[in-house]
């Protein structure tokens, strides 16, 4: 491998990494109430019972993994699966949605704890 080809490869090893903790964090809805659920302890066991598998498969380092009887399909395998990951971290319109729901809680919060300054046009908080 040359330098280029390593340093993409530690980059997106790297992103993998990140998503894969960032996913310990990242609030859930609660499928009984449909309320989200804050409670990282409730986050992360459902995370560890739903795509952390998936997620952490696609962690293993293939190229210094050294398979006997030309077991080639294992490879690709476990390259689909990081190809359908990535899809999913970089799927522009997830980032868009959860951004946008971001800044709407944040304005919800907002108006909820002070209601003079939501009814007040002229007054910028910011």
């Amino acid at each position: 491998m040359n330098r280029t080809a390593i340093t993409y490869y530690v980059v997106f090893e790297i992103i993998f990494v990140f998503d894969l903790i960032i996913n310990f964090f990242v609030e859930i809805i609660d499928e009984e109430t449909n309320q989200p659920e804050r409670d990282l302890k409730k986050i992360a066991i459902s995370y560890l019972n739903g795509l952390f598998f998936i997620d952490f498969i696609t962690l293993i380092p293939l190229q210094l993994i050294s398979i006997k009887n030309n077991r080639n399909y294992l490879f690709f395998l476990i390259k689909m699966l990081r190809l359908v990951q990535g899809l999913r971290i970089f799927n522009v319109s997830v980032i868009m949605k959860r951004l946008n729901d971001n800044v709407q809680n944040n304005l919800r919060i907002l108006v909820e704890s002070d209601e003079q300054a939501a009814q007040d046009k002229n007054v910028d908080r910011t």
